[in-house]
């Protein structure tokens, strides 16, 4: 009968106290242990990984079986692509979780990654991205020196996706039309006000004129 021999991680449980101890940011942090578990053949290496983080750092989130697989996973998934692993370094945990383990090809991997960093999305926004396929509207709606390449269903579906926009912007701008008028009113009536200071002064300099000349007549 052949007695499996449990697995050694005293040098895995050494690193990772190594790494916690240096209180890096989180997606270093993250980046850090998932490369020590991969470096292990184990299969439950991983496991181990988290149950030894939570016995020894109890009053930290985030080490559970699934969470610490999914840090090794992330290391290998950006393990031989610099330039993605710069971008996924750019966002949080949770949105790279997200972008991981979406059904991806590279370059949709790097769109999504660099939009949810410039557009500053939440988790929501970005789950619904992807299951929308936005990338492949973005990449539809290209415009070149001949041609615009857009479907008429792809036309219905930017039309009902930006329909609330165009709705806010009539508001927006019937309000600004309302106050150009409300201004507009306002200027008429002071200059009527003005227009009738200046005819009562000419005729006050008028009358003036006239008594003054019918003085110097009687002299």
């Amino acid at each position: 009968m052949n007695v499996r021999k449990s697995a050694d991680y005293s040098a895995m449980y050494r690193k990772l106290t190594e790494i916690l101890a240096r209180n890096l940011p989180q997606m270093d942090e993250i980046h850090a242990i998932g490369k020590v578990i991969s470096r292990r053949p184990e299969k439950g290496a991983a496991v181990a990984a988290a149950e030894f983080l939570q016995a020894k750092f109890p009053d930290r989130a985030g080490f559970s079986p699934r969470n610490v697989r999914r840090m090794r996973d992330f290391y290998k998934v950006y393990e031989n692509d610099e330039a993605l692993l710069r971008l996924a370094m750019k966002i949080g945990w949770t949105l790279n979780v997200v972008i991981m383990e979406a059904d991806l090809t590279r370059e949709a991997r790097r769109w999504y990654l660099e939009q949810a960093r410039e557009q500053q999305w939440s988790k929501t926004v970005l789950q619904k991205a992807i299951k929308n396929n936005e990338l492949s509207m973005h990449e539809s709606f290209t415009v070149d020196e001949t041609e615009t390449t857009c479907t008429k269903k792809e036309m219905k579906k930017l039309t009902t996706r930006y329909s609330f926009c165009i709705k806010q912007i009539e508001i927006a701008w019937t309000m600004i039309r309302k106050q150009i008028y409300i201004q507009y009113s306002r200027m008429r009536r002071r200059w009527k006000q003005f227009d009738l200071l200046k005819l009562t002064f000419f005729h006050w300099l008028f009358d003036k004129s006239v008594i003054n000349y019918k003085k110097a007549r009687r002299m």
